[in-house]
């Protein structure tokens, strides 16, 4: 889903809710936040049926957007980019691409499992840039 918004490739009202409700499942406030406003501003989604999701990612988000800096500072003392990349992805929910980028290019330079995600969050931190 990250990759439809990315693209600007044609999603549904459905698909935003999908986005909203998966994204807070998988803990990522700023994305589930990202997926309503971008389907609320282009009409596809009701406001009556994103309310509730809109009400969590809204409350989620308060918190876990400023642990961001505290989380980025505690990965850096990671040997691996694991952790970074779960900040990286925090950021880039919330659309701050800047930090995101700085952050997965970090994790790529550590390494770990997760480094093929890192890869990825680096490129859509940077498209998101243009």
């Amino acid at each position: 889903y990250r990759l439809r918004l990315i693209t600007g490739a044609e999603t549904t009202g459905d698909d935003y809710l999908l986005m909203a409700e998966l994204s807070l499942g998988l803990n990522s406030p700023g994305d589930a936040e990202t997926a309503l406003r971008q389907g609320l501003a282009k009409g596809a989604v009701n406001p009556g049926k994103a309310a509730a999701l809109k009400a969590k990612a809204d409350a989620r988000s308060k918190g876990d957007e400023a642990s961001l800096p505290a989380a980025e500072a505690a990965a850096a003392k990671s040997a691996t980019g694991n952790e970074d990349v779960s900040v990286a992805e925090g950021y880039f929910g919330y659309g701050r691409y800047t930090d995101a980028e700085r952050v997965a290019q970090n994790a790529i330079a550590k390494g770990g499992s997760k480094l093929m995600e890192a890869k990825f969050l680096l490129g859509a931190a940077q498209a998101m840039q243009n």
